[in-house]
């Protein structure tokens, strides 16, 4: 982000607020890392009833770390939304809820909000699992990870491994590669190695460290002396 391109953002903003000018502006203070000043065009935007305000000032809050803040401005938001946008920042609330401060009230939003944030899904699951609902945890998960949601395919292959059904968890930890998820490669790379497939294994520690998986760059650096043929 340029100081000419700030500027440009600036002047839209300034000569015509609205909200698709407001978020336009927002997102480049927040790229250009001036979070404070982002939180005050958020809350100007929202002054002029647009609730992509109380939306993204939730989420610059989440970039500095102030949960508690990030909760409250995306539950406002809640109350002024409607249709998917509204389930959506209803499973945001639960992810942090529960993500942040362990809250198994969190579940009831949760479960409204899993099948338009995928990350409330994948919580869910896991909230069930601890909370000793394992079954119901599992197949939450696995129908996730069965409509190929992303976040719910890594910890439902963990658990597949985790049981001996190395085959399965195979299976799923390649397609959540194919699909973007580089955690998934290094994980995979351990269930080969365990099963004596040391080649295999070591193709797909390189592909997760080329994903950017950080364990897995740490196991090159330390067990690999050359690029692989």
């Amino acid at each position: 982000m340029t100081d000419d391109d700030l500027d440009a953002f600036r002047a839209a903003w300034v000569s015509l607020p609205s909200g698709q000018t407001g978020l336009r502006y927002i997102e480049a203070l927040v790229a250009d890392g001036a979070l404070d000043e982002a939180l005050i065009v958020c809350a100007e935007v929202w002054a002029l009833g647009y609730p992509i305000g109380l939306t993204e000032a939730a989420w610059v809050h989440s970039e500095l770390g102030d949960m508690r803040s990030a909760i409250a401005s995306m539950t406002a938001a809640i109350d002024v939304l409607d249709g998917d946008e509204r389930l959506a920042a209803v499973g945001t609330v639960g992810c942090w809820r529960w993500q942040h401060f362990a809250e198994v009230e969190a579940e009831s939003q949760l479960r409204e909000g899993m099948y338009h944030y995928g990350s409330a899904w994948a919580d869910l699951g896991n909230l069930l699992r601890v909370t000793g609902r394992v079954d119901e945890g599992t197949r939450v998960l696995r129908e996730g990870a069965e409509a190929e949601e992303l976040m719910c395919m890594l910890p439902y292959a963990n658990i597949l491994s985790r049981c001996g059904d190395l085959a399965g968890a195979e299976l799923v930890y390649r397609r959540a590669y194919e699909l973007g998820d580089a955690h998934a490669a290094w994980n995979l790379s351990l269930d080969l190695l365990a099963e004596g497939r040391d080649d295999e294994a070591s193709e797909w520690r390189w592909k997760a460290a080329a994903g950017g998986d950080e364990v897995a760059i740490a196991s090159l650096a330390d067990a690999e002396p050359r690029l692989p043929d």
